[in-house]
Formats: C-alpha cells, sequence, structure tokens
C-alpha cells in the first residue's frame, strides 16, 4: 500500500480526493491537512510515501511547502494539484522537488495512476499543460523533456545563491572558478529558461522555489 497524505485547504477537495484514492487497493490515506503548516508537522509524526498537495494555498503555498517538505525528507514524493493549468507554476513546483503537477480536472483513475508511477520514479504532469506544444504537433515526451529543460543546473543553482549574497559578476567568477563571461551567460540563460526579465526577479524566484533559503 502506498501511504499518501491529503493537503488543501478545502474540505470538499479533501473529501474528494480521500474517497476515490481509498477505492484503489494500492494506496491508503494515513491523514488529511488543511495546510503546508500541518502536513509538515503530521509529516514528522507519520511520515507518508507521497503527499498529493495544492499549489494555492493561504499562509504557505505549495511550492513553499514542497520545498520545505523535500528538504526535511528528501526520499518523500510530492505532487502538485491546481486549479489552473499553468507551465510556469509547474516549473516552480518541479524546482521545489515535486515529482508530479496535476490539475483539479484530472480523472481520479488518472491521479491514482499518477501515484503508482511516481513511487516508480517517474515524473508525471498533466497533458492539458502542454497544450500549445500538442498544438504544434510536439509529442508528450517531447514537450515533457522541454518543461524538464527549464529546470535550473546545479551549477546555475550556484550562480544564483552568490547573485542573491551581492556578489558582482567577477566576484562570483572568482568564488565559482570561472570567467565572468560565463557567469553572464548563466544568467542570461537562466532568464531565458525563466521567462524572466532581470536578475532581481531572478533572485526572487530563487528565494521563491527554496534555491536559496532564507
Amino acid at each position: 500500500m502506498i501511504k499518501t497524505l491529503l493537503v488543501d485547504d478545502q474540505p470538499l477537495i479533501r473529501e474528494a480526493l480521500r474517497t476515490f484514492l481509498t477505492q484503489s487497493n494500492e494506496i491508503e490515506i494515513i491523514g488529511t491537512a488543511e495546510s503546508g503548516r500541518q502536513a509538515l508537522e503530521m509529516i514528522r509524526d507519520t511520515p507518508p510515501e507521497v503527499v498529493i498537495i495544492d499549489v494555492r494555498m493561504p499562509d504557505m503555498d505549495g511550492v513553499e511547502s514542497t520545498f520545505k517538505i523535500h528538504k526535511e525528507h528528501p526520499d518523500l514524493i510530492v505532487i502538485g494539484l491546481s486549479s489552473i493549468s499553468d507551465k510556469h507554476r509547474a516549473t516552480e513546483m518541479l524546482q521545489a522537488g515535486a515529482r508530479g503537477f496535476l490539475t483539479k480536472e484530472t480523472p481520479p483513475a488518472e491521479i491514482v495512476e499518477a501515484v503508482k508511477k511516481v513511487v516508480t520514479g517517474e515524473t508525471v504532469v498533466s497533458p492539458c499543460i502542454f497544450s500549445e506544444e500538442l498544438a504544434r504537433g510536439v509529442s508528450i515526451e517531447k514537450a515533457m523533456e522541454e518543461l524538464s529543460s527549464k529546470l535550473l543546473t546545479n551549477r546555475e543553482k550556484d550562480i544564483l545563491r552568490a547573485l542573491a549574497s551581492g556578489l558582482t559578476n567577477s566576484g562570483i567568477a572568482e568564488k565559482l572558478f570561472v570567467s565572468p563571461r560565463t557567469v553572464e551567460k548563466h544568467r542570461q540563460n537562466m532568464m531565458q529558461k525563466l521567462e524572466l526579465q532581470n536578475g532581481v526577479e531572478l533572485v526572487a524566484y530563487a528565494y521563491r522555489v527554496g534555491i536559496i533559503d532564507e
């Protein structure tokens, strides 16, 4: 049985998820939480294998919650659940450590299958996230590759952390033993990947998804 925790600030959503997930003989719902903070407390007491978490919640949203869960319990698998099909939010969730991103319009049977897939190491994203790619004739597999390419590399994360500490390109280059031109190239690549305009937006993004831990 796949021990699963459900996290959503709406009671009706939590109960709906519990109802159809418990119909599977391979999934056990070990609890429900109404916030990211409550979920963290429950995980510390009784760790599940999978957490299905609402992306948009007050106080501490799914992205911040996912980062904190992943930091404390790196082997725990998180699936984000969203009311909107937003590729940028999907990227944020995956960057924060999630293994999946599904919309709330996903059929119950597909959510069950997603839980089964993520525990085998797969990453699962709702096909509707890729509506633009599918309209261009791009396969889901290729679209997933493109989404994965938007995630930052370890080197890019190192540069972001140095940038947030106030270092200039020259200072970052000296710290990381690369050339200032290489640092600038990485910065430009990150802005292009994430569709951001400047270094301030890059640093804000890094704080949001937990690359830089406040």
